[in-house]
C-alpha cells in the first residue's frame, strides 16, 4: 500500500478518482500502518491551493471538508510519532525540521492554515472553527517532537492565526514565548518567528512584554539570533511605537557591545525609509528625538554612553528619511561628535529619493557640506549630488551654498564638476541688493 500511495497525487487525480481514493481510505483501510504515505498522497502537493502548475483545480468545498476529516485522523496517528529528538533548541531550524521530518508535519499544518482562510471570516466577531482550534491548542500543548515541528510552522503565521482569532492567539500562542514558564521550548517559537514570521501591529503589542523579557536570553544567544531580535525590536519602536519604547530602548542599547549598536543604528536607518510625515512626527515625539539628544550628550538616560563616530555617521544618514523633523534632527547632528564615515557608507540612495531638496532647500544644501566636509572623496557620490540639487528650487539664497559646492567636488577632480558650476551660474539668479 505505501508504495501504491506514494506514486499518488491527490492533485494530480480526476474528481472521480479522488472520489474513488477518500472512499478507498475509510475503515477498513489500515490508515494508522500506512499514515505517512496518505500525507504525502493527499497533502504534499497543497491541495487547496490555485495554481496553474496542477493538471486538476483544487479541492472543491466539498472535497476540502473530506480532507479534513482525514487530516484530523492522521494527525491523531502521527502527532505521537517516535522520530529523532533535537537537541539544541535554540540553534535548530525548526521549519527545515518539519518540512524533512517524514512525517509531513509541514504539510499538515499547511493545508489547516488554507483551509481556514477560505472559512467565512467574521472582522467583527473573529474566531477559528472549533476543529482547527482543538487541532491547534494540541500542538501548543504538546512536548513530542512532531508537536514541536508543527509548532513552528503553527507560529510562522502567527500574524494570520492572530487575524483570524486575536482571543485564541492571545491564550495560546502568546505565552509560548515565555522563556520564564516555556524553558527551552519557548525557542521553538522565537526561532520559527524570529526566521520566518511577520509582526503587525496587534501581535506587536502582544508579544511586547515577552521580547523584553527576553532580551537578557538573546543578548547571551550569539550574533545571529541577536540580530534577528534587533530587527524586530526596531520594527517595533519604529513602526507599533508603544509609549514604553523609549524606556526599553535605555535598557537594551547600553547592554549592546559597541558593533551591535552600530548595527541597530543601521537597522533602524533601513526601516524608517519611506515613513509617512505623520509618522515620523509621532516617532520623534514618542522616543527618537529623547534617544537623539541623550545619545549627543553622550548618555543614554541615566547611563554615560558616549556616541561613537560611527553611530554619529549613522544617525546622519537616517535625515534624508525623515523630512518631516529634519530641522530639529540636522541641528543635532551638526552639535554631535564627528562622524566617521570610514566604515560606513552614507545613505545615498534614500538621499536621492528624499523631499528635502524642495522641502527644505537651505538645510539640504547645508547637509551637502557638512558630509563634504566630513567624508573622503572616495566615500561622496558626485552624481547624487549634482542629481538632487537640480530638485531646488532656483531661488537666490541658494547661489552661493551651490557654488561652495562646486568648488568642494571640482577640488576631488570630479571631471562634470565645471558643467555643474555653469549649470549654477545659469539657473540660480544672483541676490538683489537692498535699494
Amino acid at each position: 500500500w505505501d508504495l501504491l500511495i506514494g506514486r499518488l497525487n491527490w492533485r494530480q487525480l480526476a474528481p472521480a478518482e479522488r472520489a474513488e481514493l477518500v472512499t478507498l481510505l475509510q475503515p477498513p483501510f489500515a490508515l494508522t500502518v500506512h499514515a505517512r504515505a496518505v500525507v504525502r498522497c493527499l497533502f504534499h502537493q497543497d491541495p487547496l491551493e490555485h495554481t496553474q502548475r496542477e493538471g486538476q483545480p483544487p479541492a472543491t468545498p466539498a472535497e476540502a471538508a473530506q480532507l479534513f476529516v482525514l487530516s484530523q485522523a492522521l494527525w491523531q496517528i502521527l502527532r505521537d510519532e517516535p522520530i529523532e529528538e533535537t537537541e539544541d533548541f535554540a540553534q535548530a531550524d525548526w521549519i527545515s525540521l518539519a518540512l524533512n521530518d517524514g512525517v509531513g508535519t509541514y504539510h499538515l499544518v499547511r493545508f489547516w492554515m488554507q483551509f481556514v482562510s477560505l472559512q467565512a471570516h467574521d472582522a467583527a466577531a473573529p474566531v477559528l472553527p472549533a476543529d482547527v482550534a482543538a487541532i491547534f491548542a494540541g500542538i501548543c500543548s504538546r512536548a513530542t517532537e512532531v508537536a514541536r515541528r508543527a509548532r513552528a510552522v503553527l507560529v510562522q503565521d502567527m500574524r494570520f492565526v492572530m487575524v483570524r482569532d486575536p482571543g485564541w492567539t492571545t491564550t495560546h500562542m502568546v505565552p509560548l514565548f515565555d522563556f520564564a514558564t516555556a524553558g527551552n521550548e519557548a525557542w521553538v517559537a522565537w526561532r520559527a518567528f524570529l526566521d520566518h514570521g511577520r509582526l503587525s501591529r496587534p501581535l506587536a503589542l502582544a508579544l511586547l512584554a515577552h521580547y523584553r523579557a527576553g532580551q537578557a536570553t538573546f543578548l547571551a544567544a550569539g550574533e545571529k539570533l541577536l540580530g534577528e531580535f534587533l530587527q524586530d525590536v526596531v520594527t517595533i519602536v519604529v513602526h507599533v511605537r508603544p509609549p514604553t519604547a523609549g524606556e526599553w530602548m535605555r535598557t537594551l542599547l547600553p547592554a549592546l557591545e559597541p558593533e551591535e549598536r552600530l548595527r541597530w543604528a543601521r537597522l533602524l536607518g533601513r526601516e524608517i525609509d519611506g515613513m509617512p510625515d505623520d509618522e515620523q512626527r509621532e516617532l520623534w515625539q514618542v522616543w527618537l528625538g529623547e534617544y537623539w539628544r541623550d545619545r549627543r550628550a553622550g548618555r543614554l538616560g541615566a547611563e554615560t554612553m558616549p556616541l561613537l563616530g560611527g553611530e554619529s555617521a549613522l544617525m546622519a544618514g537616517w535625515l534624508p528619511s525623515l523630512p518631516e523633523i529634519f530641522p530639529e534632527a540636522f541641528d543635532l547632528v551638526r552639535h554631535s561628535p564627528e562622524p566617521d564615515f570610514t566604515h560606513e557608507i552614507f545613505a545615498w540612495r534614500e538621499l536621492r529619493k528624499s523631499p528635502l531638496p524642495q522641502r527644505h532647500p537651505v538645510g539640504f544644501l547645508q547637509l551637502v557640506e557638512f558630509l563634504l566636509a566630513h567624508m573622503e572623496t572616495g566615500r561622496v557620490s558626485h552624481e547624487i549630488v549634482v542629481e538632487t540639487a537640480e530638485r531646488l528650487p532656483r531661488l537666490a539664497a541658494l547661489r552661493a551654498p551651490l557654488l561652495r559646492i562646486a568648488d568642494i567636488i571640482q577640488g576631488h577632480s570630479w571631471i562634470p564638476a565645471r558643467d555643474f558650476r555653469a549649470w549654477i551660474e545659469r539657473e540660480f539668479p544672483h541676490a538683489v541688493a537692498p535699494a
